[in-house]
């Protein structure tokens, strides 16, 4: 399994430590029932997942969106796929976002932040986009989308890497060649290949040395995630 979608929320205003357990149970609800009726037929051919988390003190919601790893080539290229991944997970993020204070019981206060955060499809995204301007090279972006699905996946992940691995070389080697081909175009010249990211390298400015900031006392924060056992289909709540 990978994450696709993660929509994060904070409240200045708090629930109290009783009504936890319900805030996150409805939670789930109101998130799967959004999530199912996006994907359709899709939600049953990537097992999609959902899971909600709510902690209090200022209150913060997490909700964890998986799908198979299948998920990145259901589409064909892998690129293609995290295109379309990414805007299910952006809609999703905006539907969600909408009704999370009238889930959990805190209508009517608004988030004092939000987050789309976009799992593993918006960092192999954020890879392709390096590699299209010339960054990183093929390799290097090949390295570091098979340390991301390590990390983040589970058991199909692991199963599927050398599928997944062959895929996303010959994707990033042809977007690499593109670049190279209209960087020539450009420049009227031939571009030589292992030349292009040292030419768009840019020397970063050197940053001040600063003092450690002052160490904030340790506080324990009290939270639940709710989830559904894969099985029967039940609720469970767990606490720490």
């Amino acid at each position: 399994m990978i994450v696709i979608a993660e929509p994060y929320a904070r409240y200045s205003n708090t629930l109290p430590a009783s009504e936890l357990e319900r805030a996150a149970a409805n939670l789930l609800y109101f998130a799967d029932e959004i999530t199912r009726s996006h994907f359709v037929d899709r939600y049953q051919q990537f097992e999609v997942t959902v899971a909600a988390r709510v902690e209090i003190g200022s209150t913060r919601t997490w909700i964890t969106i998986a799908a198979l790893v299948h998920a990145l080539i259901f589409y064909g290229d892998i690129r293609q796929s995290v295109d379309y991944l990414i805007k299910d997970g952006q809609h999703l993020g905006r539907l969600i976002l909408a009704g999370v204070p009238g889930a959990i019981g805190l209508h009517p206060y608004s988030a004092e932040r939000e987050e789309r955060r976009l799992g593993v499809p918006g960092k192999l995204q954020r890879l392709f986009a390096s590699v299209e301007r010339g960054e990183i090279t093929a390799e290097d972006a090949t390295r570091r989308a098979m340390t991301i699905l390590r990390k983040r996946g589970g058991v199909d992940v692991l199963r599927e890497l050398p599928k997944l691995t062959e895929k996303l070389a010959v994707e990033f080697e042809q977007m690499a060649n593109t670049s190279w081909r209209q960087l020539s175009v450009d420049f009227g010249q031939e571009a030589n290949p292992s030349d292009v990211p040292s030419q768009q390298k840019k020397q970063a400015p050197r940053r001040p040395e600063l003092g450690l900031p002052p160490v904030t006392p340790f506080q324990r924060r009290r939270g639940v995630i709710a989830s559904r056992d894969r099985t029967t289909g039940d609720v469970q709540i767990s606490t720490y």
